[in-house]
């Protein structure tokens, strides 16, 4: 049963061990890379700028699963698109002995303008098995921010790869980024959130950029967001319409600023504030009558002011 294993001990002996354990370590090397590499993808580009791109993803799978198909197309205005890219804060991790550091916008107001027309068009174009990839780099181009979004079962994701990460165009790390947005070098080193945190449904890691370091991601109830954002604003209290007054007699003395007893009488703000004024007052007063009480009763009279002496006859 075992005859076909012939290799003697002393054969065995010939073959170096830190041979093989280079063998191994290059095997082990070679897996590793090709679970980092993540599955190859198809990108569609919808706006590509010397220092920015926004495109679409997909896997070249062509049959992709339920997993992957999301409720693409869908339609945005700009005003929708800023207000939630606005609000996206990252809230960075603290140690023991840290002080916490307030959350940081995600994008600034020029990022904001630049990439939402982009987005717009890019979730209107969409299919369901794609998804949408942003990549900006700083003015000073030594540093990326990188991510992606797209709604499922009628929520919005939004995945914060990097977020003003070293580096630069040249570096294997960036392209690889550019690659896939959705690839995080060092990990966003914490985690995504929404200004109004009461839509919010919870910040998970996600590692589908393949490499050891995760992205951040929010889940989002964008359209209870976007229902409460188009909420009428409570207008101020209107004035009364006034009524016209009843004619007056001729014998009639009163001025013609008095009106009648149905009409609502408008006061000015001035005099009623003066009224307020005038109630604090009296209200002083009666307290300062209470305390002299209560130093009386505790054999402390009170000062009485000092009168003057009346004349002898």
């Amino acid at each position: 049963m075992f005859d076909c294993v012939t290799t003697h001990p002393q054969e065995r002996d010939t073959v170096p061990r830190s041979f093989l354990w280079s063998k191994i370590a290059l095997a082990a090397t070679l897996l590793l890379c090709l679970g980092c590499a993540g599955p190859p993808l198809i990108s569609r580009p919808v706006q590509t700028e010397p220092s920015w791109f926004v495109r679409l993803d997909s896997y070249q799978d062509t049959s992709p699963s339920s997993d992957h198909l999301y409720d693409h197309p869908a339609t945005w205005t700009m005003e929708e698109l800023s207000a939630i890219l606005s609000r996206l804060l990252l809230e960075e991790q603290k140690g023991i002995l840290d002080t916490a550091k307030p959350p940081r916008p995600v994008f600034s107001q020029e990022e904001i303008n630049r990439l939402v027309p982009a987005i717009q068009n890019a979730f209107r174009t969409a299919r369901p098995h794609e998804w949408l990839s942003f990549h900006l780099t700083e003015p000073s181009g030594k540093a990326i921010t990188s991510g992606g979004l797209f709604i499922k079962n009628g929520r919005l994701h939004i995945i914060l790869a990097n977020h003003q990460e070293p580096g630069s165009a040249e570096d294997p790390d960036v392209k690889m980024v550019s690659a896939n947005p959705l690839r995080s070098m060092r990990g966003t080193r914490g985690s995504l959130q929404f200004e109004s945190a009461r839509f919010s449904m919870g910040t998970e890691p996600n590692w589908s950029g393949g490499h050891a370091a995760s992205a951040s991601e929010l889940t989002l109830d964008h359209q209870a967001f976007l229902a409460f954002l188009r909420l009428p604003i409570a207008s101020p209290p209107q004035p009364i319409a006034s009524i016209p007054k009843a004619p007056q007699s001729e014998n009639t003395s009163l001025p013609s600023t008095v009106a009648s007893k149905k009409e609502p009488v408008q006061k000015d703000p001035l005099l009623s504030l003066q009224d307020e004024i005038d109630r604090l007052k009296r209200k002083i007063e009666e307290q300062e009558k209470d305390i002299a009480k209560l130093k009386q009763s505790a054999g402390q009279p009170p000062k009485s002011k000092p009168t003057k002496p009346r004349p002898h006859p």
